[in-house]
């Protein structure tokens, strides 16, 4: 598989594999209206649930459906097809991320803008990036300064920060200075900017660190540090359980800050469908359920699986195998280069 190919399958799943994104993947109900991402001979195409090819590899790159819609590239240009593989526009955008809450951010012409489900520009502005919608707004930057915009592309919040992050749960992660906060959706600061890190809120409770090098622990909503910080790292909670690092091993917490799993991982995805994706040596990955027990082992030279969606998580295999696996660990579809 070409080098540029190779990388840009790694970036998908690892970014995949950071943050578990529930819009991604087979985002339908019925396995045979979802479609995956799949590659074959240096080209993208999309299966369903059931692992039937419904969209022939014939994209030079493509992204994970989300919201029923998928982007594809032509001509180092972005465009979108439904289901079917019919297409909703042709390649005419520079740049295209995922659907969220019914509008795609693209850049078209030198301006970013969000574009409806027919693909027609909802509003378009001169900006230096538009992020996508999360209840209700978008983070933008302009100047070195980021800011919100609502769906009508009007700003809701002045760029006046210097990093903006998504909504979750109400609030929002800014950056002023070299520290971060959170701010509400009227742009009031509602948590000191006190942080070197603070990532989103989930159950009430989101992961900070106070300084470089410092261990993180959760703070709820009013800024009250409920879970001590004792840990390397930490995530958002996802059912449940939110993943820790200690001594460079991967384990897993309840809200309580009670250790449900111990870190003895060398890697480590949070949870998505109450199950989760270790990695027990370079060439062993696993699954594992909310109480840590092993449902299944998976081997292959550079292993590398995504987080599950809708009963399948995609596996990587010497960074070009592209496969996907049910919650068995069993393949739906063998890893193809």
């Amino acid at each position: 598989m070409k080098e540029s190919t190779k990388l840009r399958i790694l970036l998908i799943v690892l970014g995949v594999a950071i943050t578990v994104i529930p819009h991604l993947f087979g985002d339908s109900d019925n396995l045979q209206d979802a479609r995956f991402l799949i590659w074959q001979d240096y080209l993208a195409g999309y299966m369903d649930g059931n692992g039937n090819v419904v969209i022939e590899p014939q994209y030079s790159f493509a992204y994970e459906f989300s919201e029923g819609i998928g982007a594809y590239k032509e001509n180092n240009k972005y465009g979108f097809i439904d289901k079917d593989g019919h297409r909703i526009t042709e390649p005419e955008f520079d740049y295209a991320e995922f659907f969220h809450e019914g509008l795609c951010n693209v850049q078209k012409d030198g301006k970013f803008g969000a574009i409806d489900k027919t693909g027609e520009f909802v509003f378009q502005f001169k900006c230096d990036y538009l992020g996508g919608f999360q209840e209700g707004l978008a983070h933008f930057s302009k100047d070195g300064k980021y800011g919100y915009v609502d769906r009508d592309g009007e700003v809701a919040i002045m760029p006046i920060f210097d990093r903006a992050e998504p909504f979750s749960e109400g609030l929002a992660a800014v950056k002023t200075g070299d520290k971060y906060g959170f701010i509400n959706k009227n742009g009031d600061v509602v948590i000191d900017a006190v942080y070197y890190l603070a990532l989103w809120f989930s159950d009430g409770l989101a992961p900070v660190a106070t300084a470089l090098n410092d261990k993180f622990g959760f703070i709820d909503t009013s800024g009250a540090m409920v879970i001590e910080p004792v840990y390397q790292f930490a995530e958002p909670f996802a059912s449940g359980r939110a993943r820790i690092v200690q001594d460079d091993k991967n384990g897993f917490i309840d809200r309580n800050g009670k250790i449900i799993i111990e870190s003895r991982y060398a890697e480590a995805s949070s949870f998505s469908e109450d199950l989760a994706i270790v990695r027990f040596g370079a060439d062993e990955a696993g699954i594992i359920d909310l109480d840590g027990n092993v449902v299944a082992r998976l081997k292959g030279k550079d292993i590398i699986v995504n987080p599950f969606t809708k009963g399948l998580a995609m596996v990587l295999i010497d960074y070009v195998e592209v496969g996907y696996i049910n919650t068995s660990g069993n393949y739906v579809r063998e890893p193809v280069e």
